[in-house]
């Protein structure tokens, strides 16, 4: 499964950065945990949470490096990219899913810094 994501949210965590070994080839990878919320203005201009998710985001290669050095635990983002599903089998050998964002650009939300 492969869709177009785009969302803003909040890390929950500090970046993380890994070089990955992939093709014979050194890779750069940051991997974020987002809360993705919906947040709905009110007419009094103050907002309500109508609920929200958490989504693991990876960031490859120069965006990667950008990604670790620029965004902090607690940073409001705007994420695009591919939402994809990966499936695997656990040690029961029972099948496993889960959804993930293979990030492509994100913007930082410069109100909320």
């Amino acid at each position: 499964m492969l869709n177009e994501f785009r969302a803003v949210g909040n890390l929950g965590k500090a970046p993380t950065l890994e070089t990955k070994l992939i093709n014979g080839e050194n890779r750069q990878v940051t991997n974020l945990y987002v809360f993705f919320d919906r947040r709905i203005r009110q007419e009094d201009d103050t907002y309500i949470d109508k609920g929200g998710f958490w989504m693991n985001v990876s960031f490859w290669d120069k965006r990667a490096e950008a990604a670790f050095r620029l965004l902090k635990k607690g940073t409001r983002v705007y994420i695009m990219g591919l939402l994809i599903k990966n499936q695997w089998l656990d040690s029961n050998q029972e099948e496993q899913s889960d959804l993930q964002v293979n990030g492509e650009y994100f913007f930082i939300d410069p109100g909320c810094i």
